[in-house]
């Protein structure tokens, strides 16, 4: 036993420093942040500095939508990924008011968003990153206090960061790769054919999806009661880290905690040593750096793709007149707390056991 114990924390600590070069995206990701940096700076000197963070999602969300599927299936999962982000993010900005109802609607949702973006995960890889990819949108948008009309915007916003992308990346395919290259491919059942086949609580994804609605509610109430600057940040990283296994999740959780420290330690060092009060241009490329780092790591090594996105969003955040500096240490505190809450969740119900696989005869 105390072997078995030793091997886990093993599995567990080297998780986050395991670094596979030959799952890293260049070319997507080199392509990917160049738009998206020119994207910011020409919001930025459109006179959208108020709005850029929900095109900003738009923009380095849709790059990692499908990026370990083939070329030939890439556009048309980043564009059902995009329709279902705006979607979301849409009825969390609508729920996102400072009002005592809205928020009470916002959290009685919080459940049922989160099992349906649990649950979608048995439908395949590609699916459960789009689940993770939509909860992170909901607790985002539902933690930014909206108006209805400025709901509306910033999802319509999150569309046009999204579909900024989609055109740039076809427009590439157009002229470095003949049509044929990336016609689609080949049919595989449908999503709700899947879903169906695991509709069980038997069914280890049935039962993520249960523990993954409570963890994330209990981290939406409290994030609600703390009211914390950017309190969105303990579910979002809930969202984020909670996996369908134990092992999965703890290797996630220490990756999580360790990338968005070195990325807030990353992303201060130019705004308070090198640039001092950084123009648009180096924040734009603050931001690009980031962008670049967590598309092209996101499968290589979490960690580190964590690093990337950390240093993405607070970069951008200085667009808004933030106090990024005076609010790095709240980011700090509610990512080590999301991790706590996402070690509890494998405990709530177990997985069923499975009989250990009998030896073939010889």
């Amino acid at each position: 036993m105390a072997q078995s114990d030793a091997h886990l924390a093993k599995s567990v600590a080297l998780g986050p420093i395991e670094f596979n070069r030959g799952l890293l995206h260049w070319r997507v990701g080199i392509f990917g942040s160049a738009v998206a940096t020119l994207a910011i700076l020409a919001a930025e000197y459109g006179g959208w500095s108020t709005k850029i963070m929900p095109l900003a999602v738009g923009l380095i969300f849709i790059p990692l939508a499908g990026i370990t599927q083939p070329v030939s299936r890439r556009m048309l999962s980043q564009l059902w990924t995009l329709a279902w982000l705006c979607l979301i993010a849409l009825v969390g900005a609508l729920v996102s008011n400072d009002g005592a109802l809205s928020i009470a609607v916002g959290c009685l949702l919080a459940p049922f968003v989160a099992f349906a973006c649990g649950f979608v995960g048995a439908a395949g890889a590609s699916a459960r990153f789009v689940g993770v990819l939509c909860l992170v949108c909901y607790a985002v948008f539902m933690g930014a206090p909206e108006s209805p009309e400025g709901g509306v915007v910033s999802a319509l916003l999150l569309g046009l960061g999204g579909m900024i992308q989609v055109v740039a990346f076809l427009l590439a395919r157009l002229f470095l790769r003949r049509p044929k290259s990336w016609r689609p491919g080949r049919v595989t059942p449908n999503v709700m054919t899947r879903l169906r086949a695991h509709w069980s609580t038997q069914d280890d994804m049935f039962r993520h999806g249960v523990r993954l609605a409570v963890i994330f509610t209990v981290a939406t109430l409290l994030a609600q009661w703390l009211q914390w600057p950017h309190q969105y940040w303990i579910p979002m990283t809930v969202a984020w880290v909670t996996l369908p296994n134990a092992l999965g999740t703890a290797t996630r959780v220490l990756a999580r905690v360790a990338g968005t420290l070195v990325g807030l330690a990353v992303v201060a060092l130019p705004l308070v040593f090198i640039v001092g009060k950084p123009g648009n241009v180096e924040v734009a490329l603050l931001a690009g750096l980031g962008a670049l780092i967590a598309i092209v790591c996101l499968s290589a090594n979490y960690a580190v793709a964590v690093a990337g996105v950390t240093i993405y969003v607070i970069a951008l955040f200085t667009f808004l007149g933030d106090p990024v500096l005076e609010t790095l240490g709240y980011r700090a505190l509610d990512t080590v707390i999301a991790g706590l809450l996402a070690l509890v969740a494998p405990f709530i119900w177990r997985p069923v056991p499975r009989p250990a696989a009998q030896p073939s005869p010889s």
